[in-house]
């Protein structure tokens, strides 16, 4: 039988050759982690637009979020790994980032609470097909029909354009879903021209009157949640307190357990930076200020829905502000970050209507 030819064997790597494959596969590696962290910076990065958080927005949509969790939250932390590494700038951000991620990936698949989806707090899922009328019977006072049905006085006098307690036995009277307003659209009107009048929450408004559309047809009844009629605006505050928005300065101040734990010229700077001036400073970690309640509440602090002096307010959209003065007839007296445009501090009064759909961190 004929013999096997020979068969060259392939070529060794020297050790020196094999050292150089290796360090420059680990420099390749290393450019490529870079390149995708900048990307997700680029991406994601906030463009201060009013009264959003100074924190990335999320790296992936809602949907995807939720369908692909693990990967997210990977990736956010990853990058924040990545970012202290290097010692990037946009660290703070990009932790705040991951933080806010891992929130999204504790809520259970069934729960319909969702982190960048702002909440209809306290209407229970209503909406404007939950308005009723009543008919006024003698005994009848305005405190006592807005008891019957758990809400504030002025709900029931702002939605009926009455100024006093007293009633006449057989008016009809429409009663919103919730606190707020009950509004009857005219022909000028917009979805815009409404919220900006009464103070409403533009999500929130769409929501419950099925307003997707952008059209609004006219005699139509609208509920407008936490609404608020011409509140007047407080000018004197409290001592320590300036009146009127100003920029603060905030990337100048240093203040441990703030600064690098929050991003300055933002709303949760702000709101951190106040509660540490009262002694009762916030934890890092809450993440972006649309995390910050349910990171609150995972954290051992307090959360609710009545407005107290000192509180940390949490708006249905990315935004935190505190509560300056809660005064005898239910009005909040608030200060806030970024509302205004980046690192401007400013103050705004809130009906006790409009204060109640909130969430607060004592």
């Amino acid at each position: 039988m004929d013999a096997l030819p020979n068969i060259p064997s392939p070529p060794k790597l020297s050790k020196d050759h094999r050292r150089q494959v290796v360090r420059w596969g680990l420099i390749v590696g290393n450019i490529l982690l870079l390149i995708g962290v900048a990307a997700f910076i680029v991406v994601n990065r906030s463009t201060s637009q009013t009264i959003r958080s100074g924190t990335l927005n999320s790296v992936v949509t809602t949907t995807t979020s939720l369908s692909n969790p693990l990967d997210t939250v990977s990736s956010a932390q990853i990058a924040a790994q990545a970012a202290q590494m290097v010692n990037m700038s946009e660290l703070t951000a990009v932790r705040n980032q991951s933080d806010s991620e891992n929130a999204q990936l504790a809520i259970p698949a069934s729960d319909e609470t969702i982190v960048a989806k702002p909440q209809l707090v306290g209407t229970a899922q209503k909406s404007k097909r939950d308005i009723i009328q009543y008919t006024v019977v003698a005994g009848d006072t305005v405190s006592s029909i807005a008891a019957r049905f758990g809400l504030n006085p002025v709900s029931v006098k702002w939605s009926n354009n009455l100024s006093g307690e007293n009633l006449v036995p057989g008016r009809i009277l429409l009663i919103p879903p919730a606190n707020g307003i009950v509004y009857q659209v005219k022909a000028v009107d917009t979805i815009d021209s409404i919220v900006n009048r009464y103070q409403v929450d533009r999500t929130v408004f769409v929501t419950v009157n099925d307003a997707e559309s952008g059209r609004l047809t006219t005699g139509e009844y609208l509920w407008l949640p936490g609404g608020t009629i011409s509140a007047p605006s407080v000018r004197s505050f409290s001592p320590g307190i300036v009146s009127g928005a100003r920029r603060f300065g905030s990337c100048g101040v240093s203040i441990a357990g703030v600064s690098g734990v929050y991003d300055c010229g933002y709303c949760t700077w702000w709101a951190a930076y106040r509660r540490m001036q009262i002694g009762n400073p916030v934890p890092g970690g809450l993440g972006n200020a649309i995390t910050w309640p349910r990171r609150a509440i995972a954290m051992g602090m307090s959360v609710g829905s009545q407005p107290k002096a000192g509180a940390v307010i949490q708006f249905n959209s990315n935004h935190v502000g505190f509560v300056e003065k809660v005064s005898e007839d239910g009005t909040v007296l608030i200060s806030e970050m970024n509302r205004e445009g980046w690192d401007i501090m400013s103050y705004r009064t809130l009906s006790a209507v409009q204060a109640s759909i909130y969430k607060y961190i004592y």
